[in-house]
């Protein structure tokens, strides 16, 4: 039996002070406030004497309305600074897999354009030549796909210059820059971008963005399997799926949930 440790209830009974605070659209009075964290206001008011004390809170003289203080912010954007996107999406990677039993890959913009730096195999073999440090194509990958609805820049323009008029982009529908901007609109509408059969004879790809807390794309993960297993039609589960993984992977970034 696990050991239970033992800890100071007063800060986990007035944490959800703090919470409410950072996820209020801004200054809150007592009484809301209080309300939101299911406290008393006379309990709220000792604790956000204390917080005012020590920088966490403070409030305002003239409104007397309360928001989040200087040392909020600084630890905010100090944790803010410790996180990398590989270890924040490794976890929800392994659940992808665990519960689909399929590839499942993890790609970020790198000098030559989308590189995979993780790539999860699943049970049985899959005939996908893919492996960390593999560049993805922009229009014919679900991976590249993906910062090609997100991304802006002379890269991407570089890259889509780069890749029409090749066989494969062809056999994908796209000859023109206007085929591409009708598939980077669709693309974002949808919210995951997928391929099916454009690499690899046979095998479907579905790919999600991952956002940071300035709202930034800074990686996009994909599920990859056989086309048989992998339904990529829009209302199928997998998108489903996909798109609540990314939602995870960009919340511990610190993304608005929304």
């Amino acid at each position: 039996m696990a050991r239970v440790q033992v800890g100071i209830q007063s800060v986990e009974v007035g944490f959800p002070l703090l919470e409410v605070l950072s996820v209020a659209p801004g200054p809150m009075p007592l009484s809301q406030l209080a309300q939101a964290a299911h406290l008393s206001p006379s309990k709220a008011h000792r604790y956000l004497v204390s917080y005012i004390r020590i920088g966490l809170v403070e409030q305002n003289p003239l409104t007397h309305l309360y928001d989040l203080g200087g040392r909020s912010l600084a630890l905010g954007l100090a944790a803010m600074r410790r996180l990398d996107v590989l270890t924040c999406a490794e976890p929800i990677m392994t659940e992808v897999r665990s519960e689909l039993d399929e590839c499942v890959s993890l790609a970020v913009w790198a000098s030559q354009g989308p590189t995979i730096v993780r790539f999860l195999e699943n049970s049985r073999p899959v005939n996908v030549n893919v492996r960390v440090g593999s560049r993805m194509p922009l229009l014919t990958s679900a991976l590249g796909r993906v910062f090609l609805a997100w991304k802006e820049g002379p890269e991407i323009s570089s890259l889509v210059k780069t890749e029409l008029g090749t066989e494969p982009t062809r056999r994908a529908g796209l000859r023109t820059q206007k085929d591409v901007e009708a598939l980077r609109r669709s693309i974002r509408k949808l919210g995951s971008a997928n391929v099916v059969a454009a690499m690899f004879p046979g095998v479907s790809a579905v790919a999600v963005p991952i956002f940071d807390h300035t709202g930034q794309l800074r990686a996009a993960v994909s599920v990859v399997g056989p086309r048989e297993m992998i339904d990529v039609s829009e209302g199928s589960a997998i998108p489903a799926a996909m798109r609540k993984a990314a939602r995870a992977i960009s919340a511990r970034l610190g993304a608005d949930p929304t």
